[in-house]
């Protein structure tokens, strides 16, 4: 019940007591009183009417001050507490808006002193916050830079940390992969469990030590991808939990050229056991001195074609064991432009001949360090021999290769002189020589006369890169908030999430754009978005977005007001193929939404269709706004924002409004909390309990 009805209740209160108390008078004055003579008879009958008046004007006149007390001191009051509240909790830039004409005094004035200094406060304290987190932005920084995959995990295995690496190596599980979210949905149970289990509180039987570090192989779930993983504990000098850093770098490859490895052992020695014991035999019968000629000749033959065999076995085995010791070296997909303006650098700082590119762009397979110093020395011997400053640098396709053509005015270089190049240590590269170098990228190097007349060239062949021909991958956006460390506990248990804390459970912010407001009707979802919110904080790098094809055309009404059309969702999955996504987005993950019954009827319908139950917790912002500021009328997402200080963009597309409304709920459960609503049980019994009032508002343009 709210201030202004109790203060009505008070008036009809009053108003009922003062007519029982002259009904009880009057009755008893009629008990007591004598024989009424017919003269005072015909008095009451003239004038009683107008005590009546009297009486009725009276209560008039108390009603009239008891309005003008209400506007003037309890509408008031409660627009400065509500304005109080969400200074204090939401919005410290909120100005007061008390109508004029109050009996406030100078309180409103007063307040709006202390909350513009609140916001100056916080100003400063937010800046001095963004000073002292210089450091850990620099930390951050370096931990995204990292090449290798780094996740940061609590003794039960929720996520905490994780780097752009870990991004990359699950983009095909980016639905599972989240703060505060479970590590088994990502990887294999056993291997991960057992690892946390044997670091907590283990100790090395022969260094009395306490073991805090661990390495083991680990799949990735429902995939045969293998990861090599290695777990340490985190030093910590509270009593808080056990926290472990996980570092993941996948080793399929690795494996697979073992395997290959020793396929390639196994399967020479068998081909070579031929040919050598043919050879062998022949050799032996041709150290017999009584042959004929005609078996001669063919013990010569047999020897002939073995050694062609064996020579053309031995090649293919070179070639194979090229690719296999290559997985040794630090090959990387590299782009021929960046490679050859790092080199054309390199020379200027060493007063080097000048390289221009030409040819095209095309991307190779090497090991970018070693190659550009093999490089810098073919070009520096190639200026020194050929008297040429000015050096091209052409790169063109060739068959499964790249050829880098070195090009310059004059004559080709020596076979010889090539041949002796490749035994010269390369500059910077130690002991390694560039013969070494050019075998392990493709094999030999050449000089030969160039297409144009008077230029020659010196060709290195290299390995093309699979990334020449695969279609460049949607980028990941960036993850500033991918940062955090103190996510509670979640469980699926309602009797546990009721007693949880508002500001430690993980919530999914969703909205859908629909082909119509009638979901029982045949009106259809055509976008759904969502967003997660741990710890109290959104996370805008973890958010679920798709179109879904509705199957029917959508209505120009609706177009008008979302502008998704039929060609924007003609390519979509069907509402049965997103919704199990969404379910696994929205994992252990309390739900909220505006308005949610509107979007959780669309979802119902579709469960069995499906196969997906949405059993998670739901809030509404806008009973919790009801709850909060039952004295207004506008309850309207627009309302609620401008009312909490909120921005809007996006307005009327499912991720734009999900944003709106996540950022609406941040600031509702700091107004929560102040009212003493600090868990989800409380919270949903507070939104149970306005469903009345939003039926008597239903009128109302929601």
């Amino acid at each position: 019940m709210s201030n202004r009805t109790k203060f009505w209740w008070m008036y009809v209160g009053f108003l009922l007591i003062t007519v029982s108390t002259l009904a009880i008078l009057f009755w008893r004055a009629l008990n007591d009183m004598p024989a009424v003579s017919p003269e005072m008879l015909a008095w009451f009958k003239q004038h009683g009417g107008i005590g009546i008046a009297a009486i009725v004007i009276l209560f008039l006149v108390l009603g009239q001050i008891w309005s003008w007390l209400e506007s003037s001191l309890i509408v008031p009051a409660q627009t400065l507490s509500r304005d109080i509240a969400i200074m204090a909790q939401a919005d410290s830039n909120r100005k007061i808006n008390v109508d004029s004409g109050h009996w406030l005094g100078e309180l409103p004035d007063t307040v709006q002193q202390l909350g513009d200094s609140l916001n100056q406060t916080r100003r400063e304290v937010a800046e001095a916050l963004a000073t002292g987190a210089q450091g850990v932005e620099r930390l951050e920084m370096v931990i995204k830079q990292l090449k290798i995959g780094i996740i940061v995990c609590d003794s039960e295995a929720r996520i905490m940390l994780y780097n752009s690496a870990i991004q990359d190596l699950f983009r095909d599980y980016s639905h599972d992969l989240g703060l505060g979210r479970s590590l088994y949905g990502l990887l294999t149970r056993l291997p991960v469990e057992t690892t946390i289990s044997q670091l907590i509180g283990q100790v090395d039987v022969e260094s009395d030590k306490k073991v805090d570090e661990a390495r083991f192989f680990c799949a990735i779930a429902n995939s045969d991808t293998m990861l090599d993983c290695a777990m340490s504990l985190l030093p910590c000098q509270t009593n808080t939990q056990d926290m472990f850093v996980m570092t993941l770098a996948e080793v399929t490859k690795k494996m697979e050229a073992l395997q290959r490895n020793d396929q390639l052992i196994r399967t020479s020695l068998e081909k070579f056991r031929t040919p050598m014991a043919s050879i062998r035999t022949a050799a032996e019968n041709l150290t017999n001195s009584n042959m004929d000629e005609q078996t001669r000749d063919k013990f010569n033959n047999i020897v002939s074609f073995e050694i062609a065999t064996l020579s053309d076995m031995f090649y293919t085995l070179n070639q194979e064991a090229q690719v296999l010791a290559s997985d040794h070296w630090m090959l990387s997909d590299t782009h021929i432009s960046d490679l050859f303006a790092t080199l054309d650098r390199q020379l200027s700082k060493k007063n080097g001949p000048n390289v221009v590119l030409k040819g095209e762009p095309l991307w190779v397979q090497v090991d970018a360090p070693v190659l550009l110093m093999a490089l810098e020395t073919i070009a520096i011997h190639i200026s020194h021999i050929t008297n040429n400053n000015d050096i091209t640098v052409e790169s063109l396709m060739g068959d499964n290769l790249v050829y880098l053509d070195f090009i310059w005015t004059g004559d080709p270089i020596p076979a010889v002189t090539v041949e002796l190049w490749q035994n010269i240590a390369i500059l910077g590269g130690g002991t390694l020589t560039l013969g070494e170098v050019v075998e392990r990228h493709g094999g030999a190097i050449w000089s030969q006369p160039h297409r144009i007349n008077g230029q020659s060239l010196l060709r290195l062949p290299v390995s093309i890169s699979p990334r020449q021909w695969q279609k460049p991958q949607e980028e990941i956006p960036e993850r500033p908030e991918f940062y955090d460390f103190t996510p509670e506990a979640s469980t699926k248990e309602l009797g546990r999430l009721a007693a949880s804390s508002l500001s430690n459970l993980t919530f999914v912010v969703f909205d859908t754009e629909t082909t119509g407001l009638h979901p029982s009707q045949g009106d259809e979802i055509i976008s759904i978005a969502g967003v997660r919110i741990v710890n109290g904080r959104i996370l805008s790098g973890e958010v679920f977005q798709e179109f879904v094809n509705p199957g029917k055309p959508i209505p120009q009404a609706s177009i008008n007001i979302h502008g998704i059309n039929d060609d924007m969702v003609k390519d979509a999955s069907d509402i049965d193929t997103v919704l199990p996504l969404f379910k696994a987005f929205c994992s252990g993950a309390v739900l909220v939404a505006h308005n949610a019954a509107f979007d959780m009827r669309f979802l119902q319908l579709k469960e069995d269709s499906s196969g997906v139950w949405f059993d998670n917790p739901v809030l509404d912002t806008l009973l919790l706004s009801v709850y909060l500021h039952e004295d207004m009328v506008d309850h309207t997402l627009d309302g609620l924002a401008d009312r909490l200080g909120v921005q809007v963009h996006g307005r009327h597309t499912a991720l734009g409004d999900a944003m709106v409304t996540a950022d609406v709920f941040i600031r509702q459960l700091e107004l929560l909390k102040a009212k003493g609503i600090s868990t989800l049980g409380l919270a949903i019994q507070a939104s149970e309990n306005m469903i009345q009032i939003r039926k008597q508002q239903a009128n109302a343009d929601y």
